[in-house]
């Protein structure tokens, strides 16, 4: 099971501070700054985007995925990721480092 969040910036600090602070000794093994890992045997990870997507994406590529266009918001995430593969965005690179290497799955 893999979870990621996001939302925006103050409400997501404290969901990831009262998430970790309940979980981190019995069931989170903190990896990085934005990712953890349960301690059970079968890892089940969970990704912390700092600041919401769509904030994210309008900082990065000025556009707004709120549209109810399919297109639009297909090409501005497409956009996106471009963006960050080519800005070297950290947080987006370990994100998808966690999603397609099984690697850190397989701790």
């Amino acid at each position: 099971m893999f979870l990621c969040l996001d939302g925006d910036a103050g409400n997501l600090k404290k969901l990831r501070r009262e998430t970790c602070d309940r979980f981190k000794g019995d069931i989170f093994v903190q990896q990085s700054e934005n990712f953890y890992l349960t301690k059970s045997r079968t890892k089940h990870a969970v990704f912390f985007i700092p600041d919401s997507l769509e904030s994210q994406v309008r900082a990065i590529t000025g556009r707004n995925i709120d549209s109810t266009n399919h297109d639009y918001v297909q090409e501005a995430l497409q956009e996106f990721v471009i963006e960050c593969r080519e800005r070297n965005i950290e947080w987006f690179m370990e994100l998808e480092a966690v999603l397609f290497q099984n690697d850190y799955l397989s701790h």
